[in-house]
């Protein structure tokens, strides 16, 4: 499995950081009457970073391109802001089969893109081939759906999120995939399926109310780390090629518990299925995380 997933990155790193031609493309948008912002953006391959905006802008961004420069459309009505990035690349041939050729467009390009931490904002991303460092710390995220292919991704929330999020769903595929400080984005539900990888949620922060986390294994391995101090219970069905180890907890009428789990207090809930594949849950004596 290993050396399946380190064939195909040192196919594609070449490609990511060959060639110095890539033009700079810069774009702010100002906020006006927004109380919220629909946010797409779709990067199929280079570096991307994400942050907050640290201006009165709705979008700051510095976007690197080839040949194609990045289309970036944005609509406001009735006071809902809708963003789109793109940059217009798509490495499918006519089957529908991925193309390493046609990643010779994009030449290592890096996208910079900042937003703002002033009204509620649901983000929509899908990233390709890439090397990605996601920081939604500090903003107000509603809704968060994060789907990546071949890539290997950081997603962080360094501060609390500003608002209660509904969902936050991530999907991964072949990549190696970290998440920092989820307890940060205040969500009510988490849902991470994954592929074949190597994967890590990291539930540093502050547990202020209960929240349910979906975990779907395939092939791949996941590692969860949980603060000492936070509660938990996870459900999960037994697999002949599957393993699910729980530190630190006792089983009770088909369920796992952590030993200071307490039904009057908030805890996490984890619902997990794998296939092939394995997950482990740690706790880690140190809160901060």
């Amino acid at each position: 499995m290993k050396k399946t997933i380190i064939l195909i990155l040192v196919l594609i790193s070449p490609v990511l950081i060959a060639g110095d031609t890539n033009q700079l493309f810069k774009k702010r948008i100002e906020l006006s009457d927004e109380k919220s912002a629909d946010i797409r953006i779709h990067f199929s391959a280079g570096s991307m970073q994400i942050g907050e905006a640290v201006s009165s802008y709705l979008f700051e961004g510095r976007l690197e391109y080839n040949e194609k420069v990045p289309a970036i459309k944005y609509v406001l009505s009735s006071s809902e802001g809708f963003l789109k990035i793109d940059d217009e690349q798509n490495f499918s041939n006519e089957d529908g089969n991925f193309n390493f050729g046609d990643l010779n467009e994009i030449r290592g390009k890096n996208w910079e893109l900042n937003f703002t931490n002033r009204i509620p904002l649901n983000f929509d991303l899908q990233i390709g081939a890439a090397k990605a460092d996601l920081d939604f710390g500090g903003m107000a995220v509603k809704e968060l759906n994060l789907d990546v292919g071949v890539s290997e991704t950081l997603l962080d929330f360094s501060q609390k999120n500003k608002i209660r999020m509904n969902k936050l769903r991530i999907d991964v595929g072949i990549s190696q995939f970290t998440a920092k400080n989820l307890l940060n984005a205040n969500f009510d539900r988490l849902v991470f399926d994954g592929g074949m990888g190597e994967y890590s949620l990291d539930f540093g922060g502050r547990l202020d109310e209960s929240a349910e986390v979906s975990v779907d294994m395939g092939v791949g391995s996941l590692k969860i780390m949980l603060p000492e101090s936070v509660p938990f219970l996870v459900e999960y069905e037994e697999s002949l090629f599957s393993s699910v180890n729980i530190e630190s907890a006792y089983q009770q009428n088909g369920y796992w518990y952590s030993d200071n789990y307490n039904s009057r207090k908030p805890c996490l809930k984890f619902y997990v299925e794998t296939g092939m594949g394995s997950v482990d849950i740690i706790r880690n004596a140190n809160d901060d995380l």
